[in-house]
């Protein structure tokens, strides 16, 4: 599928790790990248080895700390190219650790890197998709802010962020073209030494970071019809992961011992029911 030629995408976090392998796999298959990074010089690096492939790429200064910095972008493109099609969001952050020993400003960092970027660029980029009525956004979400992991609760609560983010954003353009997506990687890159150490047992040469790129790229496709989904990526296998309730018990009056005595039917996970939005899960439970 050749036909990304003349698409505009811009790739944050694309100096290193998934980002940059994204910007190479769009650049392959003929799409103009817009290379964003913390690092100028990382960010320089990536768009001249595209260019090094007959690729056609620019590097934006920064990253993107602010509301504003992403404006800057938006205006640069447009400057540039007079649109922007694509939109993947893979700026990361890996400082993990126990919750007791971070510092207030490493927590603020991981918050600002895996979930205000995101944020800031999205709200950055929508104005211009909602006018054309079309666009494609993908998010970096992670299985660790929706399944957990020890010493990860920052990063679990910023990723989880982006998830929530994903379906409340993609609800507010459901009425257009535009799909945003999002996906949980796993990946063999530079910083995933110790996410394998931790699960021990997976080979991490199994996890390729072109596999992720190759699902990414169809999620930045006219051929990607479905928005507002979290899909999970690991080892070349494709899945959505979505979030469920159950029918549970409905206790009467005010008698705490009512819940006491319900708990196993309360947390039970047999008839999962899956809502569309907040609102759809009351019409799916039988009152």
């Amino acid at each position: 599928m050749q036909d990304f030629n003349g698409k505009v995408a811009i790739v944050t976090g694309a100096g290193s790790g998934l980002g940059q392998v994204y910007a190479h796999n769009l650049s392959s298959l003929g799409a103009i990248v817009v290379v964003s990074d913390v690092s100028a010089e990382k960010a320089a690096v990536t768009v001249e080895r595209i260019r090094e492939t007959k690729g056609e790429a620019m590097a934006v200064p920064g990253g993107i700390a602010t509301q504003s910095d992403a404006d800057n972008i938006v205006r640069m493109v447009l400057g540039a190219y007079g649109k922007i099609d694509i939109l993947i969001n893979a700026s990361g952050h890996n400082c993990s650790g126990p919750l007791m020993s971070l510092e207030p400003v490493e927590m603020t960092e991981i918050i600002q890197t895996q979930l205000m970027s995101c944020i800031y660029a999205t709200k950055a980029v929508l104005p211009e998709m909602v006018k054309n009525n079309k666009g494609h956004i993908v998010m970096t979400t992670s299985g660790i802010g929706i399944f957990g992991a020890e010493n990860n609760a920052v990063y679990a609560a910023a990723t989880a962020g982006v998830a929530g983010f994903l379906k409340s954003v993609s609800l507010e353009v459901k009425n257009t073209e535009i799909k945003i997506n999002a996906v949980a990687p796993i990946a063999n890159t530079q910083n995933s030494d110790s996410f394998f150490e931790a699960v021990s047992g997976p080979d991490p040469e199994q996890y390729p970071m072109e596999l992720v790129a190759s699902a990414v790229a169809f999620l930045c496709h006219e051929k990607c019809s479905f928005s507002g989904r979290i899909l999970s990526l690991t080892a070349g296998r494709m899945a959505q992961i979505f979030s469920s309730t159950v029918p549970g018990y409905f206790y009467a009056g005010h008698d705490m011992r009512d819940v006491v005595n319900n708990v196993d039917s309360i947390l039970s996970t047999d008839h999962p029911l899956v809502p569309r939005d907040v609102s759809d899960e009351l019409f799916l439970i039988d009152i």
